[in-house]
């Protein structure tokens, strides 16, 4: 500031003064900016919250005032969390940049904060492009209506764009990068190494944890599956004690006639890692050792990308949040808790190639590749896309190794080893290749020249809504970055090509394990993608914001989508259920005998499976010594519908060949030659059926006294207290729902608003849902009764069950 007496000092203290209050403005507008990105944001997640209610306030039609207070909670409380993680990482920007206090009040130059708020508050802009959720009302996209997934995308990727800007700042400790960075011949310090391998061991360690736990806990909880962890420990169980690979075909046709023992390998799948597994098995013959060595070696896949990564990178922050955005893959979930499978082993080998390709240690390469191709012949697939990966690099002599001996593999396979195991257990009985790609020809050659004479029908996979489908959900939980490195995604396209095309909607979605073997590339290409732009691979602060966008979007999809962690719609008892049903089947479990010839329900095989004749209901009967059955509601019934299962059931229980060995809260256990007590049968079968409508009311917090037209959230707590579990699944579902009577009892209002159970609801085990109730229109008193459904049966009141009953007054 000039002195009073030095001509012009009132047009220099003008100019600092308008500087000052230009200072000021921008700094407001970058905060209105900021919180007005939060409102749209939280908009949008009003409208994701509550669906059908943009329509109405966009119509300017009525809205329940529960909707409005929530829509008015939604915009307070995202524009106030959007200001305040601007603050806080505008703070954090300040605090790691060089600067000195007197430059707030330096002329001709941007104080720190403001030019640090206004930089950051341009990361809040793909915030506002949420709000275009709300075009899923006026269109629909190859079908994708308002409840698609792919809307929901819509609103994560733009969430993990702003979260990653906001919190980036925090992943760094000074402006200038770090030496190691600009000078190839300095190394990191041991700290900047083992910091970032330390954060990889422990989400290892937490993913081994989780989904170690949570398959085991579902396994022992009698919810895996005969196909495929059943047929899978048999054939460990069989490989174990020198029937190499020999299994009992468990076909989906409801047929009685028992399929002879066959090979895996009559059907080409080559999964001669059972041969590594068969010393181990033997020693714990155990399906739950299977359920650990694949969540062991999904979770420990994660260590040589990270190593991968930090290569590709040249930052082991960066590769650090990539490792823990696999660990955190939606996809990769899925897999690992789809029983067992062994083409869910090869991600560990492939990504063992992977860092071997990067750090030139061919022979750690040969070996890796020898193993994945040993889980399963579909990683030849995937190996032919790794090496015309690599030759588009130019990286010939790899390329060319890789690419014959994925090629030599499979032609070994379907033309030498699959020949030799038909002539000896006879053709595959499931004829899986024919019933799956049989539209386009009987052989791998025919399938492959069929297709290259009709290109439009590998164009037709971008139009069916399922394919796209499963593009989305392999890209989106990675933001979309792999995309950005279009030359190294050639190497997941014959595999995924070949789930697509498959005639089963199974194999063409992540949430099967047929993907498996291409996930590790993914990832692989986002890290490619990070270092080939030259604008992220320079700046640390981009580079790693990039990396931690993939992870946010990662954990994010995983929210929104995720059965398992870290899911919002997760809940434990989907996994794990320890309740006297439970109880009962391992009861009757110990009534089998350990080398009879038995058929069982699909829940139950898995833990009967070291035999070598096992057959999956109804399947087998003709030649089963003993049947093992669960008559639960719950249990899993395919592959027959809810009348053929009955049906079977039935006519097995009047036939006097089989007698009940033992029977408990439904579990049976069936032996031919057994005496047959049909009166004894009769009795348990109808008090096991009548039990169903039991249940006991623990609690409610419906108000007294609500508003006319007006919408509440009621919650209500209930228990099972009957013989059978609930489900609001297939055949005769269960939901909650409500009447409006009067106090007399004549009813005012009879339907509503089905309820679904989250999960299957076993006895003893006890439940709170939020009812949403609507009052009646008009004045007055009215009793609310809240109550059970069969769906197409009964209400639980018409079987004696009491409903809950509440007294509330509707006033004005």
């Amino acid at each position: 500031m000039r002195r009073p007496y030095e001509p012009d000092w009132w047009k220099e203290d003008a100019k600092e003064q308008w500087g000052r209050w230009k200072r000021l403005w921008f700094f407001v507008d970058a905060l209105l900016l900021v919180a007005a990105a939060g409102a749209a944001a939280g908009l949008a997640l009003w409208d994701y919250t509550y669906p059908a209610q943009l329509p109405k306030l966009w119509n300017t039609d009525t809205l329940f005032t529960y909707h409005r207070l929530q829509l008015e909670r939604f915009l307070a409380v995202g524009a106030g969390v959007a200001v305040v993680l601007w603050l806080l990482a505008t703070w954090r920007r300040l605090h790691i940049s060089p600067w000195t206090p007197t430059t707030f009040f330096q002329r001709g130059t941007w104080p720190p904060f403001v030019r640090w708020a206004r930089r950051l508050a341009r990361g809040y802009l793909p915030l506002f492009c949420m709000p275009l959720i709300g075009v899923r009302y006026l269109w629909t996209p190859l079908g994708m209506g308002i409840g698609s997934s792919f809307w929901t995308y819509v609103l994560i990727l733009p969430l993990a764009f702003t979260l990653a800007v906001v919190l980036v700042p925090w992943l760094e400790r000074n402006e200038r990068p770090p030496d190691w960075l600009t000078d190839t011949n300095v190394r990191p310090s041991w700290r900047e190494r083992v910091r970032p391998a330390f954060v990889v061991i422990v989400g290892i360690l937490l993913y081994l944890a989780v989904f170690g736990g949570l398959s085991a806990a579902r396994h022992l909880s009698f919810r895996s599956h005969a196909l495929d962890l059943g047929t899978m420990a048999q054939a460990a169980w069989n490989t174990a004690h020198g029937r190499w690979l020999e299994y009992t075909p468990m076909p989906e046709e409801a047929t009685t006639a028992a399929p002879p023992i066959s090979n895996r390998l009559t059907s080409g799948k080559a999964e001669f890692i059972f041969l590594l597994i068969a010393p181990l098995y033997r020693l714990w013959p155990d399906p739950l050792l299977l359920l650990f060595i694949q969540t062991a070696l999904l979770g420990l896949s994660a260590w040589p990308l990270f190593l991968a990564f930090e290569k590709v990178t040249d930052s082991g922050r960066t590769a650090a949040l990539l490792a823990l955005a696999y660990l955190a893959y939606l996809p990769l979930h899925y897999v690992n808790m789809a029983d067992f499978h062994p083409s869910a082993l090869a991600p560990f080998f492939l990504a063992w190639m992977l860092y071997a390709s990067v750090t030139d240690r061919w022979r750690l390469y040969a070996l890796a590749l020898v193993l994945a191709l040993a889980c399963r012949v579909d990683v030849a697939f995937a190996l032919a896309g790794l090496a015309l990966a690599f030759m588009a690099y130019e990286q010939w002599r790899v390329g060319l190794f890789t690419l014959l001996a994925a090629v030599a593999w499979f032609l070994v396979d379907f033309y030498v080893i699959v020949p030799w195991a038909t002539a000896r257990y006879g053709p595959d009985p499931l004829a899986l290749v024919n019933q799956r790609f049989g539209q386009y020809g009987e052989t791998p050659l025919e399938i492959a020249r069929t297709l290259a004479q009709q290109p439009r029908t590998l164009l037709g996979l971008f139009l069916d809504r399922e394919k796209v489908q499963t593009l989305f959900d392999l890209f989106m939980p990675v933001g979309g970055v792999a995309l950005l490195a279009p030359v190294w995604l050639v190497a997941i396209v014959p595999l995924l090509l070949v789930n697509l095309l498959a005639d089963s909607a199974w194999q063409g979605t992540v949430q099967a394990h047929y993907f498996a073997p291409i996930l590790p590339f993914i990832f692989f290409a986002a890290a490619i993608a990070i270092r080939i732009q030259p604008s992220l691979r320079r700046d640390a602060f981009w580079r790693d914001g990039t990396a931690l966008y993939i992870l946010l979007s990662a954990l994010l999809v995983g929210y929104f989508f995720s059965p398992f962690p870290p899911g919002k719609d997760f809940h434990l008892a989907r996994f794990w259920v320890n309740t006297p049903h439970q109880d009962a089947i391992r009861t009757v479990l110990t009534y089998v005998q350990p080398e009879s010839r038995l058929s069982g329900q699909s829940d139950l095989v898995p833990h009967v499976a070291n035999r070598r004749y096992l057959y999956l209901f109804p399947v087998g009967l003709d030649d089963a010594e003993e049947v093992l059955l669960d008559l639960d509601n719950g249990a899993e019934r395919a592959p027959l519908d809810y009348f053929a299962y009955f049906d079977m059931v039935n006519r097995l229980l009047a036939n006097p060949e089989f007698g009940v060995v033992a029977w408990e809260n439904g579990v049976v256990l069936l032996r031919r030659g057994w005496p047959h007590d049909a009166n004894a049968i009769a009795a348990q079968r109808a008090a096991f059926d009548e039990g169903f409508y039991r249940l006991t009311w623990l609690d409610h917090t419906t108000p007294h006294s609500m508003q006319a037209g007006e919408f509440y959230p009621v919650r209500v707590c209930f228990r099972n207290d009957g013989t059978q579990s609930w489900r609001s699944e297939d055949w005769y579902p269960v939901f909650v729902a409500y009447h409006w009577l009067t106090p007399q009892g004549d009813v005012v209002q009879w339907e509503s608003e089905r309820v679904r159970l989250p999960y299957t609801l076993y006895p003893t085990q006890s439940l709170c849902l939020r009812v949403p109730v609507v009052a009646p229109e008009t004045v007055g008193d009215y009793i609310l009764q809240f109550d059970l459904v069969r769906e197409h049966q009964y209400w639980f009141a018409q079987k004696g069950a009491p409903p809950l009953d509440v007294a509330v007054s509707v006033v004005r």
